[in-house]
């Protein structure tokens, strides 16, 4: 998770799309992301294998970057703002920065979705690492935007819990296997701790 994105994350996973793709037989793969992952898979999805990819699911997605509240509160704490960011945080974390070389080729043509692809985009409004938690929610042609609070309220996912919330999963199941109805449960849920109760 501290490695840099474009050099190390990238194509380790497009090596292992070309593993599974030829290991199966499949024309296409799905890839789900969480946080970091949804960029990973984006750019696998649009730059490294386009065409390999059919669904892109990204739970707390940062297209847009951390946010700009996000980086302002981690660079107004270094006297040298982004240059000295630059020079002592992993590159990882200057990579998912908006205004960062990795997202401009991301956004490459003016989106950051590939042609073709079905993208699902689940955030969560208690997101304590993307500021604003909408950084996520960028509309596409085959895109479906939700937050997991949207008519459930005692859902209190952030950042880390929402990767392991029944609601999440259930929308991206659903968007895996659209041919299955399925309805999101909506079920108590405690920030980091995850679900209350059964």
């Amino acid at each position: 998770g501290l490695s840099d994105i474009r050099r190390v994350s990238v194509p380790q996973v497009a090596d292992f799309v070309d593993r599974l793709l030829a290991a199966t037989g499949a024309e296409q793969v799905d890839l789900v992301g969480h946080s970091q992952g949804t960029l990973v898979s984006g750019m696998v999805a649009k730059l490294e294998r386009p065409g390999r990819v059919h669904t892109v699911a990204s739970i707390a997605p940062l297209w847009e970057g951390t946010g700009e509240l996000a980086t302002e509160h981690v660079l107004n704490r270094l006297p040298g703002g982004r240059a000295q960011a630059e020079q002592i945080l992993p590159p990882v974390l200057e990579q998912m920065f908006p205004g960062s070389a990795l997202l401009a080729e991301l956004w490459s043509g003016g989106s950051p979705y590939a042609p073709g692809v079905r993208y699902l985009n689940v955030a969560t409004r208690y997101d304590e690492a993307i500021w604003p938690y909408t950084s996520g929610l960028v509309p596409g042609p085959l895109t479906t935007n939700v937050v997991v609070q949207d008519g459930c309220e005692q859902n209190l996912s952030e950042h880390v819990a929402v990767a392991a919330d029944p609601r999440a999963a259930d929308y991206v199941l659903a968007a895996l296997d659209p041919t299955t109805p399925r309805t999101p449960r909506c079920v108590a849920i405690a920030p980091v701790h995850g679900p209350t109760g059964s």
